[in-house]
């Protein structure tokens, strides 16, 4: 009898972990089936995206909506994929790999101001991708606060935030006038020079947003990349990604709705 218990026993023992041993194959195989199927998804939303790009004519800003909206396109199960654009340059380059010269210090002097600050400071305003330069009508304050402090010294630091986010506030600010304002602040030519070197007008990162829509208008999938593109750009037949440097899907139960940078300057007397 305790034989037949025994035998009994191992036979259980064995059927629970055959069991045990086909749900984890079946947990492998889903999960490369999930990223497969996520590979060809994100494969064929960028593609679909460098085509619209090549109608451009390399207008990209000229070619989107107010609001970022650039193309949208109905799926034959009536779904739709909507794509929007945004300056994606506002925020802070905080790799100071690619760099050289004075700009690796202006980055480095950059991440070091932020990374001092409470999260909720700064939260979204660093990259590790795309060029050093930031956009000057899209920064957040917090990272125009962190260029000054990269470029002016401290005593100069509170009146040229100041001076650029007053008439960025009032919108005055004109980069052709910059120049000018920052004088009146009292920053030095070489001040000045180095921080006006770190700004553009018209931004080479943006990021880009592929929403699928159900038939109800719910997003039920979103993913989002950094492109760097500009006037200048060229295809290359050889890049299946193109200018694509970043691209993640958004987990569903994670969509919500957009939220703005987080840019409220720490410099105490600094415009709000």
């Amino acid at each position: 009898m305790p034989l037949v218990v025994l035998l009994a026993f191992a036979a259980s023992l064995a059927l629970v972990v055959l069991l045990e041993r086909r749900a984890v194959s079946q947990r492998i195989a889903a999960r490369q089936i999930a990223q497969y199927a996520g590979h060809h998804r994100a494969a064929g939303l960028k593609e679909m995206i460098n085509r619209w790009l090549s109608t451009t004519r390399n207008r990209v800003g000229e070619s989107i909506t107010p609001g970022g909206h650039a193309f949208s396109m109905e799926l034959p199960g009536g779904e739709r994929i909507d794509v929007s654009f945004a300056d994606g340059q506002g925020s802070a380059m905080i790799d100071e790999s690619s760099a050289g010269g004075d700009r690796r210090y202006i980055v480095r002097a950059m991440r070091d101001y932020l990374e001092s600050l409470p999260p909720e400071l700064t939260d979204r305003a660093t990259r590790s991708v795309g060029p050093a330069e930031i956009s000057l009508q899209t920064a957040p304050a917090i990272v125009i606060e962190a260029l000054v402090v990269a470029t002016v010294e401290p005593e100069r630091v509170q009146r040229a935030v100041e001076a650029i986010l007053s008439r960025r506030n009032a919108g005055l600010l004109q980069r052709d006038r910059l120049p000018e304002a920052l004088t009146d602040a009292g920053l030095t030519q070489d001040e000045r020079d180095e921080l006006l070197s770190m700004l553009v007008e018209a931004p080479t990162l943006w990021r880009v947003q592929a929403d699928i829509v159900d038939r109800d208008g719910r997003v039920v999938s979103r993913s989002v990349g950094l492109m760097e593109w500009s006037a200048e750009s060229r295809s290359d037949a050889f890049n299946q990604s193109g200018p694509f440097l970043t691209w993640e899907d958004i987990p569903a139960d994670q969509i919500g709705p957009d939220r703005p940078f987080a840019g409220v300057p720490s410099v105490p007397g600094s415009v709000r």
